[in-house]
């Protein structure tokens, strides 16, 4: 667990939502949805989103041993 907490730690937000965006966009494209690009969009803020959260628990609980 600890492996995956510093792993998802040392990511990069930005290049992580452009990854996460163009596979939604990949995605929901491919499934022929009209909307594809807000719900592309939508997905990828928030996956970045949970991303984010678990970078500020896993560097805040870093700082606290």
């Amino acid at each position: 667990m600890n492996a995956l907490l510093r792993f998802v730690g040392r990511l990069n937000l930005f290049l992580s939502f452009l990854i996460l965006f163009a596979v939604h966009g990949l995605l929901y494209f491919g499934l022929d949805n009209d909307d594809w690009f807000f719900l592309a969009l939508a997905a990828s803020l928030v996956w970045t989103g949970v991303l984010a959260f678990v970078q500020l628990l896993s560097r805040s609980r870093a700082g606290s041993k």
